[in-house]
């Protein structure tokens, strides 16, 4: 707010001209001015104060990979999380288990992104959109045989042969 009540919008021209006349306050009035709430410290010092506490990570991919919306979901039983109205589906092993599911909120319905799963702050596994049709259309492994064949001589008549029903009729007459 402190740094609103300094403009004149009349004199801004640009975005880039906001955009400089906000890094020139930032540096000259806030970062360089002693805060009560900081001790009489000026923010810049409480920086510097605390550089040996700053962890600096050199790789881009962890830096992106820390910054990723997190949620907790549990896995259902059949290997499948819903996030954002959308079903994934990942590996049976983490069936009934509750993880946390990371991601760009952009990758959320992309066929082509998947999500990743992690567990204590580890990446366990990832999480694949459900296709529908795909499923639908998947071979399934059962254990043991669940379609048991009829015996032949048991084996019911499932259909009708009208000559059959005809050559009856002409017994019967």
């Amino acid at each position: 707010m402190r740094f609103l009540s300094t403009l004149d919008e009349n004199d801004i021209e640009s975005l880039e001209e906001l955009n400089a006349l906000y890094w020139k306050w930032l540096e000259e009035d806030y970062c360089r001015k002693s805060h009560s709430s900081l001790d009489g410290m000026t923010p810049h010092d409480v920086l510097i104060s605390q550089l040996s506490n700053l962890k600096m990570i050199g790789d881009r991919n962890l830096i992106d990979e820390i910054f990723l919306y997190r949620v907790s979901r549990k896995i259902q039983h059949d290997a499948t999380v819903q996030v954002g109205n959308v079903l994934y589906e990942t590996d049976p092993a983490l069936a009934g288990k509750r993880l946390e599911i990371r991601y760009e909120p952009d990758w959320i319905g992309n066929e082509l992104k998947e999500l990743w799963v992690y567990l204590e702050g580890k990446r366990i596994a990832s999480a694949k959109m459900v296709r529908f049709y795909d499923n639908a259309h998947a071979k399934r492994r059962f254990p043991g045989n669940r379609k048991k064949p009829y015996a032949e001589a048991a084996a019911p008549e499932t259909t009708i042969s009208f000559a059959a029903l005809m050559k009856e009729g002409d017994d019967n007459v």
